[in-house]
């Protein structure tokens, strides 16, 4: 990654549909996270926690009520 990673929170997480919202620091917008951008390390589950602190590079795209969408999620 050429760009520093965003610091953020876990807003949501639909464990059932694999995707949730993630507050990112100094953004006022929330960001759409798949689970297929979640870095998986060993034996843990592609899902996120609602308050779990994450890093994550972003960009700006239209996803249903999001205008910004996770690249890179990472935890903390």
């Amino acid at each position: 990654m050429d760009e520093p990673l965003s610091k953020g929170t876990v807003k949501s997480w639909h464990r059932e549909e694999g995707w949730g919202s993630i507050q990112i620091e100094g953004v006022v917008e929330e960001c759409f996270a798949h689970f297929s951008c979640i870095v998986q390390r060993e034996n843990e589950i592609l899902e996120l926690v609602p308050g779990e602190k994450v890093r994550l590079a972003w960009h700006k795209a239209q996803q249903d009520e999001f205008t910004i969408v996770a690249d890179y999620v990472e935890r903390s």
